[in-house]
């Protein structure tokens, strides 16, 4: 049977000087079969309370923010996008409700914390009093709306913040609610030092997922291996190994965008990350905390 370069090359991706402070021996033991570790995590999550919990709380699988369709003028105004260089030049902000429903094509709602416009939207506390940097994004207004997304129980009318910005025709939209925390991992991680997936959008038809994924700065890119069952879509994250696998090489992450097709559509299964034994969740989420 091939045997895939996973766990111990993400351990190569980190030797020396990873985020931890902590080192590699020169000959590490056997590396396991990812192939068992996937099967062994879609058993643990098939049939189980965090499975049941994936398909009745509200997680996102497309992006949380929805730019102007003229966005952007400049590349100083995508630049300030990036840096989060947004000041408040609005209206005065009105009372506001504490939850709000988002609602499923089949009847199902769930009320969920609504946030204040200020909190929804990530703003560089900074850009307020200029400095280094493109000159700022401002927004001069907001409302209450909703946006039609794809989440992991299908499509949902969201609640959202539509912002005004200074000199765009169309408004910023922000889901407006924090999704649902994470479901309990049913399974261990097989390495705390390994960096895990994120998602990035899945396909209209549910059968192609985009992610990214972590690979080092000597090897050949990253992969990503899958295994589907009943409940979940198992993705096992690997390394390309470089053309000096042994050499010396700087200790840096690099990410990279990787699709998987799946052979039948996503709909309720939940995306799980056979290193870490927990949900795949979409980059850019909000949690609880409104970060």
């Amino acid at each position: 049977m091939r045997r895939l370069v996973w766990f111990g090359a993400v351990v190569a991706l980190l030797a020396g000087c990873s985020a931890l402070g902590g080192s590699v021996e020169d000959k590490p033991g056997p590396v396991p079969d990812p192939a068992d570790r996937s099967k062994a995590v879609a058993e643990a999550w098939d049939g189980s309370p965090a499975a049941r919990a994936w398909r009745e709380g509200f997680y996102p699988l497309e992006p949380l923010t929805r730019l102007p369709e003229d966005a952007f003028h400049s590349g100083a105004d995508k630049e300030a996008w990036l840096l989060h260089r947004l000041v408040w030049r609005s209206n005065t902000i009105a009372d506001i409700p504490s939850t709000a429903p988002v609602k499923w094509a089949d009847g199902k709602s769930l009320d969920l914390r609504l946030l204040d416009p200020r909190q929804a939207l990530p703003m560089d506390p900074a850009a307020e009093s200029g400095g280094e940097g493109p000159p700022p994004l401002k927004i001069t207004a907001w409302r209450y709306g909703s946006l039609d997304m794809l989440t992991s129980r299908g499509r949902a009318v969201v609640p959202a913040w539509l912002y005004t910005i200074e000199g765009y025709a169309t408004p910023l939209a922000r889901v407006a609610v924090a999704e649902s925390a994470p479901p309990k991992n049913p399974i261990g991680p097989r390495e705390e030092i390994a960096p895990d997936l994120s998602l990035e959008s899945v396909s209209a038809d549910g059968t192609v997922l985009t992610l990214k994924a972590g690979h080092g700065a000597c090897d050949a890119g990253a992969k990503v291996d899958v295994l589907e069952s009943a409940e979940t879509v198992v993705l096992a994250g690997s390394v390309k190994p470089g053309p000096d696998p042994d050499g010396a090489c700087t200790a840096q992450l690099l990410l990279q965008t990787v699709t998987v097709r799946l052979a039948r559509p996503l709909a309720a299964r939940v995306p799980v990350d056979a290193l870490t034994g927990g949900p795949v969740m979409f980059q850019g989420r909000m949690r609880e905390t409104g970060d």
